[in-house]
């Protein structure tokens, strides 16, 4: 375990203040990014469920018709 003098001495952290502190922030960097992007194509793997769901529901609803009618929107 370290013991700092100081406030000062731990900032600086014996002479590698900016190695340390530089790694710090680029890890919080790349943390911040890797959640953004997850959220990013969680969102997208989301709009491509619900638009799968919603061609699944036409197609079956076009099943069930007889041709030339239309079901909700749905022209067959």
């Amino acid at each position: 375990m370290m013991h700092w003098e100081s406030w000062q001495s731990f900032w600086a952290m014996g002479g590698y203040a900016l190695y340390v502190w530089s790694s710090f922030g680029m890890t919080a960097l790349l943390l911040a990014l890797e959640c953004w992007q997850v959220k990013s194509d969680w969102k997208k793997e989301l709009a491509l469920l619900h638009s799968a769901i919603e061609l699944e529901q036409d197609l079956a609803a076009l099943q069930k018709h007889p041709k030339g009618t239309v079901v909700e929107g749905v022209h067959s």
